[in-house]
């Protein structure tokens, strides 16, 4: 049995047992119907998808007053630009930079509603045409990459929510996750956003779990399995986490099941209130490529930020993706 946020693209979905059964189950039945159509292959449910994690746009409320619980570029770029103050031509207050949070970048660049797939391979002109987006805004509205550069050299030795309390910059990304760790003193003075694009949330990353076709103590998954479906099980959990002060919220992320996040974890977490998404919220999710992750951080983020720091042009990555695939073989085809 297998517990992976990498685990959704074709090539495991297809090794993966039919796990259609459940798909009558309570549990099943209450997950958000776009997630769930994450974990489906050829008709057949493959996963359980577990928890998902949310970008999050954080703010001081005299920032932005909209509103809505979730937040648009659009809304994000027109608030910041009108936060920014310069001192002697020097900028001493700014809003938002593209280079202060890589979930932010990938983000971005996932609002390009098509497949991973051909946004790797045919990413030429999309690519191009997103970070040099993000470089000519960064450009326009923080007078220059040499600016920003030296904002950030200045200040940006603490962490961004302190930044933003103090009244230093405007906006920062968190992951959802992120954010419910930090202290119920910090949390008090910070509004929040759920970053939105084309009126649709999409999910930074899901945690599903599946089994591999034919395994070898079929009786011990099933019994796992049950106890992953049953809702009173959750509500244990999170309650040991709360109890044992554990660093971690929920399963790194809220639950892909919309009536655990209403009845436990909204209860468990007040901080929570007006983040949960409804179901019918998110938008297509594509599938992703093998180690997506690893994808991003390694090879789009590193070069998105030359780009934005004018330390290189967008290029296409359809060549350095091939590349990097040779460099970096996939462990988990290895796996039976």
């Amino acid at each position: 049995m297998l517990l992976s946020k990498d685990i959704h693209s074709d090539v495991y979905l297809s090794r993966m047992m039919n796990l259609n059964k459940l798909r009558e189950s309570p549990y099943i039945q209450n997950v958000y119907p776009e997630i769930l159509q994450s974990c489906i292959y050829e008709k057949e449910l493959k996963l359980i998808p577990l928890s998902l994690d949310l970008p999050l746009i954080i703010f001081n409320e005299n920032s932005y007053s909209g509103e809505s619980k979730y937040m648009s570029w659009e809304d994000l770029s027109e608030s910041a630009s009108s936060f920014n103050i310069s001192n002697d031509g020097r900028l001493t207050n700014a809003g938002f930079s593209p280079q202060w949070s890589h979930d932010f970048i990938m983000d971005y660049l996932s609002t390009v509603n098509i497949s991973f797939q051909d946004f790797m391979e045919n990413s030429s002109e999309i690519y191009k045409k997103k970070t040099f987006e993000l470089s000519s805004w960064n450009i326009e509205n923080n007078q220059g990459t040499e600016e920003i550069k030296q904002f950030n050299s200045k200040y940006r030795y603490i962490p961004d929510y302190r930044l933003i309390i103090s009244g230093r910059i405007g906006f920062s990304f968190l992951r959802l996750s992120d954010f419910m760790l930090l202290p119920d003193s910090i949390t008090a003075e910070l509004s929040s956003r759920i970053f939105s694009s084309d009126n649709h949330l999409r999910p930074r990353q899901i945690i599903s779990t599946g089994v591999f076709m034919d395994p070898p103590n079929p009786k011990g998954v099933d019994a796992l399995i049950k106890w992953l479906l049953q809702e009173k099980n959750w509500d244990s959990y999170i309650h040991n986490i709360i109890q044992n002060r554990d660093r971690i919220f929920g399963l790194d992320g809220i639950s892909a099941n919309y009536r655990i996040n209403e009845t436990i974890l909204s209860k468990a977490y007040p901080t929570l209130k007006g983040k949960i998404p409804y179901p019918g919220e998110f938008g297509s999710i594509p599938a992703p490529l093998p180690q997506w992750e690893k994808v991003c951080d390694e090879l789009i983020i590193p070069h998105a930020i030359k780009v934005l720091s004018a330390a290189a042009e967008a290029k296409s990555l359809t060549e350095e993706y091939r590349k990097w695939l040779l460099l970096n073989p996939d462990p988990l085809q290895e796996l039976p």
